[in-house]
């Protein structure tokens, strides 16, 4: 891994004094260690997620913790469709709500990695973590069994529209769509609104901003990050970078590109989200989140540096 480094600082170097591309060597060393700072806690963080998952299948709980209070009560909430442990299948889809999170990092730490600049696709990438981590976010904090039955319908309600439209099997789209209608008519015998069982990613996305940078504004954030995935003009130019080249003598031509405060503001947002619901998983899956916790030695380096950028 230094070996790497020391290469693509060669290489940061190499291209600046040719002039072929005005670039800022620090920057591009400091994007560089940042991947690999990144890329080095996505395994303790993925084994993190993984042993919730097995908290969940070994069914043993802490006494006390959040998840055994919120699955003792399943039975007053057992419907023909919805099956015998619906508070248990709903913290069951915690941990993959957490590896779809994680697995969102580790493309940003691989575009932070990559020898070329990638800038606007690291939003796209930040949204995504955002969404995630705020689905988890959505059941891990639920007061009680029926809010978190409540939320868990609206995710498997929101699944099988998408998994019925993208279904080639005719037979088998209808059997998504019916068991669609089954879950609502069960959400209905239990009392269960329409509103209840809605689901925006939108707002799981902002609402999770908002339980991190508490006092913050989720949805400028949210709409910022959209703004650049979807090429508007106003998200690109306002985090952009104009940059010359010279091409030939004579003749220079410039490029657009993200800055760099755009990336290293991009990667503390999804890193910050990502740590606090983690760790908020952790602790509600009656797991110890002390300072001893491996996520905290593997982190302690990237937070480092974006406190330093």
């Amino acid at each position: 891994m230094a070996k790497l480094r020391q290469n693509r600082r060669c290489f940061a170097h190499c291209v600046q004094k040719q002039g072929s591309l005005v670039r800022d060597t620090f920057f591009m060393t400091f994007r560089y260690d940042l991947g690999d700072a990144l890329a080095e806690h996505i395994d303790p963080a993925m084994n993190a997620a993984n042993r919730l998952s097995t908290i969940v299948t070994k069914g043993t709980y802490a006494a006390g913790s959040w998840i055994a209070t919120v699955t003792q009560h399943d039975a007053g909430f057992v419907t023909g469709t919805i099956g015998t442990a619906p508070a248990t299948q709903a913290v069951a889809g915690i941990p993959w709500s957490l590896a779809s999170g994680i697995d969102h990092l580790s493309a940003l730490a691989d575009s932070l990695q990559s020898a070329r600049t990638i800038g606007y696709p690291l939003a796209t990438l930040a949204r995504g973590a955002m969404e995630a981590y705020g689905r988890a976010h959505f059941l891990v904090d639920a007061t009680d069994t029926e809010t978190l039955v409540k939320r868990w319908l609206a995710t498997r309600l929101s699944d099988l529209k998408f998994a019925s439209m993208s279904c080639e099997e005719p037979a088998e789209a209808l059997r998504l769509e019916q068991l669609r209608d089954d879950l609502k008519s069960d959400a209905s015998s239990l009392n269960f609104s329409a509103a209840d069982t809605k689901l925006s990613f939108t707002a799981l996305a902002t609402a999770v901003h908002d339980h991190v940078y508490q006092g913050s504004d989720g949805s400028a954030e949210y709409s910022m990050l959209s703004a650049v995935a979807h090429a508007e003009n106003s998200g690109i130019h306002r985090l952009s970078k104009l940059e010359q080249r010279d091409t030939s003598p004579g003749v220079n031509s410039a490029r657009i590109e993200a800055s760099d405060e755009f990336i290293g503001h991009v990667v503390s947002i999804a890193v910050t989200i990502h740590f606090k619901v983690l760790a908020d998983c952790i602790q509600k899956f009656g797991d110890d989140v002390s300072q001893d916790h491996p996520l905290f030695a593997s982190l302690a380096g990237v937070h480092s540096m974006l406190e330093n950028c």
